[in-house]
């Protein structure tokens, strides 16, 4: 049976968290396209925008991206999570808060396989919960997404204009490219969130916002229509490695 889409929980707005609609909802643009304004690069044979060109940074991002962001299936509920930390016996997922507060059951789907997952903390403030799966048969070549080292880095790799990718894995795997626009109070969410430039649609919550080195600056949590759209609401990777910290203190 097919599964309701997170993004709709509440039927008004994106991801089941109510968000104000600051825009119409516009055509989806062409996931290549990170903005309007493109320079070209012009060949004896063809014209070629920017992004028409694979570096092999486009080829090692890929594939770190590829191997750290996961679908997550709670009940009738479904999005993408990040791999936290991962071992041989163990994975910690990061994913948005709403998709599983009111599951029983949450699976992971890793390399094909789905494995269950049990919830080992929620937020309290903000729209990210934590997974864990124990299983001594996990597949090798398990990737943590790389976070920037401290806040002031995360600051320094924010800066309006950045060029990001945005990934997910919820009923299938989609990436888009566009630019960071704004880092706003969003009261809805009641924190900052990072406001890119990007098209974003049901199902992607809990995915990962990139910058071109692939180091994740934010998690997918809604955007700024419903249904889909062409602005992106993300929680700072900084703000989930702090959440994810105090996790661990109040565990030992």
């Amino acid at each position: 049976m097919k599964k309701k889409i997170a993004w709709n929980k509440t039927n008004t707005i994106i991801l089941g968290i109510m968000i104000v609609v600051v825009a119409g909802i516009g055509h989806r643009q062409e996931s290549n396209v990170a903005r309007e304004e493109k320079t070209t690069i012009e060949t004896d044979e063809s014209v070629m925008t920017d992004d028409d060109v694979i570096t092999d940074t486009d080829v090692i991002w890929k594939d770190m991206v590829q191997r750290s962001v996961v679908h997550v299936a709670a009940e009738n509920y479904m999005g993408s999570g990040l791999i936290w930390q991962a071992t041989k016996e163990a994975v910690v997922v990061a994913t948005s808060r709403h998709l599983i507060d009111t599951a029983q059951t949450v699976t992971v789907e890793i390399a094909g396989v789905d494995y269950p997952a049990q919830i080992i903390g929620r937020s309290p403030q903000y729209d990210v919960a934590f997974l864990e799966i124990m299983n001594e048969e996990l597949p090798e070549g398990l990737m943590a997404v790389k976070i920037p080292a401290s806040e002031k880095e995360w600051q320094e790799s924010t800066y309006l204009g950045t060029d990001v990718w945005q990934y997910s894995a919820a009923e299938k795997e989609e990436e888009h490219t566009g630019y960071i626009v704004d880092e706003t109070f969003v009261a809805e969410f009641n924190c900052e969130l990072l406001v890119t430039k990007c098209y974003v649609k049901a199902g992607m919550s809990g995915g990962g916002v990139f910058d071109a080195e692939g180091t994740l600056l934010g998690m997918i949590v809604g955007g700024a229509t419903a249904n889909e759209a062409e602005e992106t609401y993300s929680l700072s990777s900084w703000i989930i490695e702090k959440e994810y910290e105090n996790l661990l203190q109040n565990r030992d």
